[in-house]
């Protein structure tokens, strides 16, 4: 209770100085354990009328302040989603308080997945949502390549892709002769296809985060 009283004050005395646009517009946690939410993806921005503000929340003391885009150190948050689970997408999104970027998802008639982004992400800080679980592991791995490609070939700053469940993570080692370990080969292609970054949710083997060099966030 103390620590949303904080948030809550804190707030106020930043909505004050910001005006109407700011106590409309930006994002208001409801209870303290909402900033933990916030602080998933740290800073946040409104692009209904000030595309060159944003909104920062220290989870520690709860102090909310407003920054420009140019001081994001990998420039404005862009949110995507694959065909995976766009609900969960949408909820984290409606927690945030941004709305959805626009990509759409065509498959052609060989089979084959096409990926169309419909705003600029060129020095964005880029998030993709998208599990690999069932039904279709393949088809959604496959889908998070072909749109990291995408945004790293649109100029995004960074390409954070937001796994919760992190597909082929069962097969970590050789459990028999020439036996592959996908989590592995999985891992490298993420990096090849693009992302700087990958949050997931309760490996199957932290020992995968160490496959690679760039960071793995397995969130319990």
């Amino acid at each position: 209770m103390k620590r949303e009283a904080m948030f809550r004050a804190s707030f106020a005395r930043f909505a004050s100085h910001v005006g109407a646009w700011g106590r409309q517009r930006l994002f208001v946690a409801p209870t303290a354990g909402m900033v933990g939410v916030g602080a998933l993806l740290a800073l946040y921005s409104s692009r209904e009328e000030r595309s060159d503000c944003a909104v920062a929340v220290n989870p520690r003391n709860c102090a909310v302040r407003v920054i420009t885009t140019e001081e994001l150190p990998h420039g404005a948050i862009r949110l995507f989603t694959g065909t995976a689970h766009p609900q969960l997408a949408e909820q984290i999104a409606s927690e945030l308080g941004v709305g959805l970027s626009g990509c759409t998802t065509s498959t052609f008639k060989n089979g084959e997945t096409g990926i169309l982004v419909h705003e600029s992400v060129r020095d964005c800080d880029v998030f993709i949502v998208q599990p690999t679980c069932n039904p279709k592991p393949n088809d959604y791995l496959m889908e998070l390549l072909i749109m990291m490609d995408a945004m790293r070939r649109g100029g995004a700053a960074r390409i954070t892709a937001v796994v919760p469940l992190f597909g082929y993570a069962r097969q970590d080692k050789k459990d028999q002769s020439r036996a592959p370990i996908t989590a592995k080969l999985v891992a490298d292609m993420l990096r090849l296809a693009g992302a700087d970054r990958v949050i997931t949710v309760d490996l199957h083997a932290s020992q995968i985060q160490g496959f690679v060099t760039y960071p793995i966030d397995n969130l319990y």
